[in-house]
């Protein structure tokens, strides 16, 4: 085998690199979503080339744009927006495109298109749950879309989860109309599987008090009410497969027990159950005892 000239090869190696220094090439940071993007965008990378958007590619870029938010326009949604303590440009704006929605899909798509950040989100959230508990009477449109922000994304779910602890927190600071609204609305997202059972458990049940149980009665009369037995299984069966959730299972349990199927008189809201309620009352009391659901989950 022929020796190789070590020195030799560094030379080469040295003049290799010094025709390469100087010579003026960069390497081009290109990324995956510039070869897909390269229809609308163009071939930015190879020089020569030019590219004019379509007027389709200038709409859906226009569409894109975040809506700004700015204060709103129209006189008596200003006022109406002040007079609901909305006294940020975010809050305005969110409430605005409610107030103006034709529906609560409307809303839902309008509100998407402001292109908020996750901190401007929880504004969204805090704006539809307390222009709910105004309402007179109970508004659905908003658990409607609440519902959607939910099923759309599991950080709505989350920040839904933290407005109503929070809201829980003030339940004695809250007219009576409000805590029934707050009632309904959980109530419902619950029924839909929005939100778990286990929101919940921030409430002390060890601390009740006659606006707590008025708010927790009406959201498991709701419940008795509305749905099957095998969808109050499943929705129950979330909190009974969880061994963290045993404190809360039992002062569940209790509380149906002592304030939805016993009959009290003296509270003007405790009104008396049908037998089909009942009946879903005491499958809710028995699959709290048990530990355990019958639902494979």
């Amino acid at each position: 085998m022929a020796t190789v000239d070590r020195d030799y090869l560094e030379r080469l190696v040295k003049l290799f690199r010094s025709c390469c220094k100087g010579s003026g090439t960069n390497t081009l940071n290109i990324r995956l979503k510039d070869f897909r993007d390269a229809k609308t965008k163009g071939k930015w990378w190879i020089v020569g080339s030019s590219w004019r958007p379509t007027e389709a590619a200038e709409e859906a870029e226009t569409e894109k744009q975040p809506v700004a938010l700015d204060a709103v326009s129209d006189a008596k949604l200003g006022e109406l927006a002040r007079k609901q303590r909305m006294n940020t440009d975010v809050r305005r704006a969110i409430f605005a495109q409610m107030m103006t929605s034709e529906d609560y899909v409307d809303a839902f798509e309008k509100l998407l298109k402001l292109g908020l950040n996750r901190q401007q989100e929880r504004e969204l959230v805090h704006v539809a749950i307390h222009c709910c508990l105004q309402e007179k009477p109970f508004n659905p449109f908003y658990v409607h879309l609440a519902q959607r922000f939910c099923h759309y994304d599991r950080r709505f779910k989350m920040s839904f989860q933290f407005a109503f602890w929070d809201k829980i927190k003030e339940l004695a600071r809250l007219s009576k109309d409000n805590v029934r609204n707050l009632a309904s609305m959980l109530a419902r997202l619950i029924e839909d599987a929005s939100l778990p059972l286990s929101v919940l458990k921030t409430v002390s049940f060890g601390d009740m008090d006659r606006v707590k149980m008025r708010f927790l009665r009406a959201i498991f009369v709701h419940l008795c009410s509305k749905l099957s037995s095998e969808n109050l299984e499943a929705i129950v069966g979330r909190v009974t497969a969880a061994p963290k959730l045993k404190l809360f299972r039992e002062s569940v349990r209790l509380f149906v027990q002592h304030f939805v199927l016993a009959k009290k008189s003296d509270d003007e809201d405790s009104s008396l159950l049908s037998e089909e309620q009942k009946e879903r009352a005491q499958l809710v009391v028995r699959l709290l005892s048990s530990g355990a659901s019958t639902v494979k989950l």
